[in-house]
């Protein structure tokens, strides 16, 4: 997905995922505390209070729940 995730951080959003030839999306809810623009990676907090490494190259689709 072409997004500027550093413009996201520290904003609560719902992320759905599609990992590799798996075609059933995953689900993420959380804060976005970092982005690697470099390697590509969201780190994200999660729901559960769990930090989470997402490649932006399986990110399909970003909601802003709340900046």
């Amino acid at each position: 997905m072409n997004m500027n995730f550093s413009k996201l951080i520290g904003a609560h959003v719902k992320i759905v995922c599609i990992f590799g030839e798996i075609k059933s999306p995953i689900y993420y809810e959380g804060d976005i505390l970092e982005y690697d623009e470099g390697g590509k990676v969201v780190t994200i907090k999660d729901r559960f209070g769990k930090t989470v490494f997402l490649d932006t190259e399986s990110i399909r689709q970003v909601v802003v729940i709340k900046e």
